[in-house]
């Protein structure tokens, strides 16, 4: 199965090229309206996930990922506003502590905000900036109200991951 993209439905119907390269089970996507077809018999049609066994099955996550894989990794100027858009989110939701966590991969980072400390990584962004060398390339990213969502492009298997950054300061029971 391959995903492909469409900007509008009627690229789908009228494009002879994307038929013709097409195999059945393939899925494709049309941006404008967000639905998802199956390429079925010589033609698209419309996706709708069956019942285990009846139909192709594949979860969000997997649908998600196959776009992802597509994208290029980021370039300087969106290095910069990934950098930005993470300092905001850090001032409106303020925590002391944040973890960077992939079920997938096993790996989870916690960062913790010493603002009174002299550190080489000046605020979050950088931090998470510098985390991402040890990891590999950013390809997405998404900021949500209680996350951020990060795909990096994985240095070693140059597969793509999710890795969910979040306010961790109750997963933090201090003593002593």
């Amino acid at each position: 199965m391959k995903l492909k993209r469409v900007a509008r439905a009627e690229d789908l119907n009228n494009s002879l090229l994307l038929a013709n390269h097409a195999n059945d089970g393939d899925i494709c996507i049309v941006e404008e309206t967000h639905e998802a077809f199956e390429f079925k018999d010589g033609r698209w049609i419309p996706y709708l996930p069956t019942a285990k066994g009846k139909g192709p099955e594949i979860s969000l996550y997997e649908l998600n990922r196959s776009i992802i894989r597509q994208l290029p990794n980021y370039e300087t100027s969106q290095m910069k506003e990934f950098i930005n858009e993470f300092n905001q989110y850090h001032e409106k939701i303020h925590n002391k502590y944040y973890m960077l966590l992939s079920v997938e991969t096993s790996y989870y980072t916690v960062f913790v905000n010493n603002q009174n400390e002299i550190n080489d990584l000046k605020d979050l962004g950088s931090a998470l900036l510098a985390v991402s060398l040890a990891i590999g390339p950013i390809v997405s990213h998404d900021v949500c109200e209680d996350h951020i969502e990060i795909w990096f492009r994985n240095k070693d298997d140059n597969e793509v991951y999710c890795y969910m950054l979040f306010p961790y300061d109750g997963g933090v029971v201090p003593f002593g």
